[in-house]
């Protein structure tokens, strides 16, 4: 920032000196518009990543649900594995996720809950169990130039009276992944995909609350 207020100190000193240099007529103020946007330019370009210090991009690799491991067992949580990449300057921290779900005439919100090793129960998603978790999902920092991969177990949130906990059925979905860290005040969404959930699915939600 120091070097931003310098560069900016000089354009100011070469504008005082254009008016002294140049010629008291129309000229002069086409040349000083012209230093202008020369000057800006350049400063633009120097300091980019500092006037973007944080720059988030997400990568989402897997989505899975998964039977839930809460009480009442007649719904899904969701594991997705995601990847945060940094491109900015400065660090920044990622303080919350939310994911809504719509298809079938139903929309899911989901908010995460936990960490888990990895997502590997894209095949067989009964087998997720309390010892797939690593730990409770926490704020964390993604620094400059830097990448970050978890796989984050969600759970379906039923705070809302317009988002009631919903059966998961055969069908297609589409899922909007929206993020809220330290530089900007609410969620924004960074990523969505479709996905089509199949009955082998979901079939395994009846099989395991029937245990």
């Amino acid at each position: 920032m120091n070097r931003i207020c310098l560069t900016l100190l000089l354009v100011l000193l070469g504008l005082i000196a254009s008016l002294f240099l140049l010629p008291p007529d129309a000229s002069r103020i086409s040349a000083i518009i012209a230093l202008v946007a020369l000057l800006v330019s350049l400063t633009v370009s120097a300091f980019k990543n500092e006037l973007t210090p944080f720059k988030l991009a997400l990568v989402v690799d897997e989505a899975t649900l998964v039977p839930t491991l809460k009480e009442p067992l007649h719904h899904a949580d969701l594991i997705i594995s995601l990847q945060f990449v940094n491109d900015g300057h400065g660090s920044g921290v990622i303080e919350d996720i939310s994911i809504k779900v719509k298809g079938n005439g139903t929309t899911k919100l989901y908010s995460p809950i936990n960490e888990i090793i990895s997502n590997h129960f894209s095949d067989e998603p009964q087998k997720f169990n309390h010892e797939s978790i690593t730990g409770p999902f926490s704020p964390f920092a993604v620094h400059s130039n830097k990448s970050i991969k978890k796989s984050i177990l969600f759970y379906q949130k039923d705070e809302a009276t317009n988002t009631p906990l919903n059966d998961w059925s055969e069908g297609s979905y589409n899922f909007k992944i929206y993020i809220k860290h330290t530089c900007r005040l609410k969620f924004i969404e960074y990523a969505e995909l479709d996905r089509f959930i199949g009955s082998k699915i979901t079939s395994s939600f009846v099989d395991n609350t029937n245990h």
